[in-house]
């Protein structure tokens, strides 16, 4: 989606341990980020983050895999998962920030299942890749961790070369892009200021986390945004001047019988995808609005009561 930055954090989505390593997927490419949903009913992490419902909220649009979720809106902490209405969205933390993996002391060298055929995100959270990585943190810190990490990347069968994005930093934070050998590309993000946490987390830091992340779904909400979550962890949200004009084409285009090609293409009028944005990256990043989209009647009562100020569009040439 045009001008909306969907980030991904591969090894963890929580601001506890945002390792300088964090892949921000801005646009062309995502990561299927978490290799497994919890559980909504797991009695340890119920028992011990508990349960938490906000306020109804009457604002705002969610997308859940594609599908509009009817308003108003719950957001609830389950354990240390988000949920709206019932539905799953996304973790508040990793995984092994809740349940802990031991350390990796063994080099686990590269994937054996990975080559030049793999899209360069297939690396990613490949398994032995992340043993790697955790290996790597345990050697290293600094830039001599981002050193080895970027050499590590570099040699992965999937990667064909890694280049500096000096527009991707801010601050200590340095942006590479990662390219495959298919054409697939990537964003990644590193900070070399970063330092490894020497203790575990507490019950209340998670807590905290869990919390902060509610809350900035709230505040998307409210400010009456709208909210798409994916099935990978993929997130997004965007003013409604951004579906389209006053006919909201976008959501006509994704509930269209329109082949995958033919609603990129269309989206790309819209400047609701971009405009160099390949078939391949869209249906990586938004697959679910590209083959799964669902509406419901509320949707379209609620779209045709908003009042939006949309930007003036230039003019085609045209008439109208």
């Amino acid at each position: 989606m045009k001008n909306t930055s969907i980030t991904c954090c591969y090894y963890n989505s929580d601001p506890i341990d945002r390792f300088s390593y964090v892949l921000a997927v801005i646009l062309s490419a995502c990561v299927a980020c978490w290799a497994r949903d919890p559980d909504p009913n797991d009695p340890y992490a119920v028992s011990t983050f508990g349960i938490t419902k906000g306020e109804p909220i009457t604002n705002g649009f969610l997308f859940v895999n594609g599908r509009y979720v009817d308003s108003p809106y719950v957001v609830e902490e389950r354990g240390y998962a988000i949920f709206v209405n019932g539905i799953y969205v996304k973790k508040a933390v990793s995984d092994k920030v809740v349940y802990p993996s031991p350390p990796v002391t063994e080099d686990p060298g590269l994937p054996k299942d990975l080559s030049r055929t793999n899209r360069v995100q297939d690396a990613f959270p490949h398994p032995v890749v992340n043993a790697k990585y955790e290996y790597l943190r345990a050697q290293y810190e600094g830039k001599e961790l981002i050193q080895n990490l970027i050499d590590y990347y570099k040699s992965l069968p999937s990667v064909a070369k890694i280049e500096r994005d000096p527009e991707a930093g801010i601050g200590s934070v340095v942006g590479y892009r990662l390219y495959g050998f298919d054409g697939s590309s990537m964003l990644m993000t590193v900070d070399p200021a970063y330092k490894p946490p020497t203790s575990p987390h507490s019950k209340e830091r998670i807590q905290e986390c869990i919390k902060q992340e509610r809350e900035i779904m709230e505040k998307r909400l409210k400010l009456n945004r709208v909210v798409f979550y994916g099935d990978r962890s993929i997130e997004g949200h965007m003013s409604l001047s951004s579906l389209g004009g006053p006919d909201f084409e976008v959501i006509s285009i994704l509930r269209s019988n329109m082949n995958v090609e033919e609603k990129v293409a269309a989206l790309r009028k819209l400047d609701f995808l971009g405009h160099d944005e390949s078939v391949d990256n869209a249906l990586n990043s938004h697959k679910d609005l590209l083959t799964n989209f669902q509406a419901s009647p509320q949707l379209e009562v609620r779209l045709r009561t908003q009042r939006v100020v949309f930007p003036k569009r230039e003019d085609s040439g045209g008439t109208h």
